[in-house]
């Protein structure tokens, strides 16, 4: 019993390494369960059924790969220490997890598996999260703001965001604020459009560096005045840092070379310091 127990297992791990989802699903019994202590961000805990099952294998078997040792089978039970990769993994920067595993089996087929993820692996697996949705977001409110879509950008942000243009000192305030330093840029420039050219995140905070290009094609506010259209382009790299609290907005520093944008747009000396 404890050698074929060992033998399926090997066969089990063989088959996840090949990204044989057939042969995969083929290990479980109809009636099993998979549960992961604790789940992976947006995903479930528990996975009943091969239909649930196949879900979740699906989503793990791009790029896999498992590294298994310590293999131990008692009775029904076999448990293992497994170090896994995969392509969800590696795109919120984890190479590799380190999980403890364990399978129940009935008449050859996997009735219960169940990995659990050490509390080192839980604390990077948490920060790498944290730190992947932070430049999500970024990406998300940027898509809308160059779609021109900024009210669906407000609930991303928190309700006492705070943003400051830099160059001018110029701040802004709370949903009312995030809105209107978003349309002054596009009434200014209807066509504005923000391209991401790198992002650093870490956790609570992301870095945004990008180029913002747009027409001249409506009223500029200044504190020093209304500038009419001048009908040129621009076309100027920016960088924003922003801050986040519980997954949203929560501060933003713009920073742009002021002189560079003026020039572009032909503006005289007077109106070189002129925010927008």
């Amino acid at each position: 019993m404890k050698n074929d127990l060992l033998s399926i297992h090997h066969d089990f791990d063989a088959a996840w390494n090949r990204h044989d989802l057939t042969s995969i699903m083929n290990h479980f019994s109809d009636d099993a369960v998979v549960t992961t202590i604790p789940p992976p961000a947006g995903m479930p805990d528990r996975f009943s059924g091969k239909s649930e099952i196949q879900t979740f294998v699906q989503g793990l078997l791009p790029g896999f790969s498992v590294q298994t040792r310590h293999v131990h089978a008692d009775g029904d039970r076999v448990t293992w220490f497994a170090t896994i990769a995969s392509d969800g993994f590696r795109q919120i920067g984890v190479p590799a997890l380190d999980s403890e595993c364990e399978a129940v089996f009935s008449q050859g087929k996997i009735r219960s598996f169940t990995p659990s993820f050490t509390p080192a692996t839980i604390a990077v697996l948490q920060a790498a999260t944290a730190q992947h949705e932070g430049a999500a977001l970024a990406r998300e409110i940027y898509t809308l703001f160059n779609a021109g879509k900024m009210t669906q950008a407000l609930p991303f942000a928190a309700e006492d965001v705070a943003l400051t243009l830099v160059p001018f000192g110029q701040q802004f305030q709370g949903h009312e604020g995030f809105l209107a330093f978003m349309e002054g840029f596009k009434t200014a420039f209807p066509d504005c459009t923000v391209n991401l050219t790198r992002q650093i995140s870490a956790p609570g905070r992301v870095v945004n560096e990008f180029v913002a290009r747009g027409t001249h094609l409506g009223p500029m506010m200044t504190p020093s005045g209304t500038i009419p259209p001048t009908g040129r382009s621009i076309d100027y790299a920016a960088c924003e840092v922003w801050t986040l609290e519980d997954g949203k907005l929560a501060t933003l520093h713009n920073y742009f070379d002021a002189a560079t944008v003026m020039n572009q747009l032909g503006l005289t000396p007077a109106h070189e310091t002129a925010a927008f």
